[in-house]
């Protein structure tokens, strides 16, 4: 099914939010136009690209998206490391430099800061570079942070996670606050509130751009990674736009593309999985993020529900990197942990694994393997997907499919060995 226009979203306003490149303009019916619609947010069109036969596109929280000659458009988003097929110096001047203190910071891939801007999944511009203090605080185009609290610098993460509890999270203050979202924050303002709560959800901080009209009397706070607020009348609470762009949102459920399951059946299976296992999983309620990532990556969720049922039944089983790393299918570091996920890798038992700062980037994480070259190259048939994934040699393969069958019963979509993973029916 189609990603249709948000209801209160004229094409006209898409239109300006999307930007005016000459080649990439808005079409609600282009494929690249309906891939930016699926991203929950609506960032502008910075550049348009190409390498070999392929045309890149890259917004302005860093996403970029990859059109091979006469192919359909993907979000480029490896694992961690370089994405494969751009080249070393291109992804060097996606980073962009920065100076502070008379020097002169720029991308490196085996530094602690350039490992975690490599787990983002998107690939934002450095703006700044700043030393408050002992702590340093890499601050991108998308609202993104990564700071050390202090000089030891293996002790970079990035900002968003709140330990104490209070108004801001750990590693900011009022000021910093005032500084990244600009002129206009007010400490006790329904937008400014709401853009710390999305922020500390999100792990970014965006720059506030402006408001415009919305239906109704209504008014938009647009921000500079494309997060969009909605003020729906005068004196209504303000709330992300759309609704559907919100992990938290309870309300509000994403249609179910053709051959996908629903957000309500994803939720189902999971809640299956607390009541087997006597626990709760970090995921419950979140069905509707699997659909919202599965039309961001272009990947069959269904198939990541049943993935990460058979890794570690949904994250409800208790297991060590589900519980601690939310990491939910195994996703290593590779062999010297430089590979990292949001927050950065930890060694365990006999190797490094991916650790992820929420359950939403962990279940991000696993779609993000799943877009890589290395299977999409398969052609997209799970069983191929499923001989470099999970080699029958070295796992339960009958007992695998049997489990993956299950899944797909109770999600009302079939699932097999002939499924094919990407696209978006």
């Amino acid at each position: 099914m189609a990603n249709e226009l948000p209801e209160g979203l004229t094409e006209a306003q898409a239109d300006a939010w999307f930007g005016k490149k000459t080649s990439g303009r808005f079409n609600p019916n282009g494929a690249l136009s309906q891939l930016w619609l699926g991203l929950g947010r609506f960032p502008t069109l910075e550049a348009v690209d190409t390498a070999g036969t392929r045309e890149i596109y890259r917004f302005a929280d860093g996403t970029v998206v990859v059109r091979p000659e006469g192919g359909a458009p993907s979000v480029l988003a490896g694992e961690g490391g370089l994405p494969a097929g751009v080249g070393a110096a291109r992804v060097a001047g996606w980073y962009g430099t920065a100076t502070a203190d008379g020097h002169d910071y720029a991308f490196a891939a085996d530094h602690p800061v350039g490992k975690l801007w490599l787990g983002l999944g998107r690939y934002p511009r450095l703006e700044s570079v700043a030393n408050v203090g002992e702590a340093r605080y890499f601050r991108y185009a998308d609202g993104t942070v990564i700071y050390r609290p202090t000089a030891d610098t293996h002790g970079y993460r990035v900002l968003g996670e709140n330990t104490s509890g209070g108004t801001y999270p750990d590693g900011m203050n009022k000021e910093l606050a005032e500084q990244w979202f600009g002129e206009k924050y007010n400490e006790t303002g329904q937008v400014s509130q709401l853009w710390l709560k999305t922020g500390q959800q999100q792990r970014r901080f965006p720059a506030y751009l402006g408001d415009s009209d919305a239906p109704d009397g209504g008014q938009f706070f647009r921000f500079a990674d494309g997060t969009v607020l909605l003020r729906a009348a005068p004196g209504e609470e303000p709330r992300v736009f759309p609704a559907s762009a919100t992990a938290t949102s309870s309300t509000t459920v994403a249609p179910a593309v053709a051959g996908w399951p629903t957000a309500e059946a994803i939720n189902h299976r999971i809640e299956l999985s607390n009541q087997a296992n006597g626990r709760t999983s970090p995921l419950t309620g979140k069905g509707e993020t699997f659909v919202t990532l599965g039309r961001k990556y272009g990947i069959n969720p269904g198939v990541v529900c049943a993935i990460m049922q058979n890794e570690t039944q949904l994250a409800a089983d208790g297991s060590f990197l589900a519980t601690n790393f939310n990491n939910f299918a195994g996703n290593t570091a590779g062999p010297d942990g430089s590979v990292h996920g949001t927050c950065g890798s930890k060694f365990h038992g006999d190797r490094w694994w991916k650790v992820f700062c929420t359950a939403e980037d962990g279940l991000e994480g696993v779609f993000q393997n799943l877009n890589t070259e290395l299977y999409r190259n398969t052609g997209g048939r799970w069983e191929d997907i499923m001989m470099i994934y999970a080699p029958p040699d070295e796992n339960r393969w009958d007992e695998m499919w049997s489990n993956f069958a299950a899944v797909g019963e109770q999600l009302g979509v079939p699932i097999g060995k002939d499924t094919i993973v990407y696209g978006t029916p």
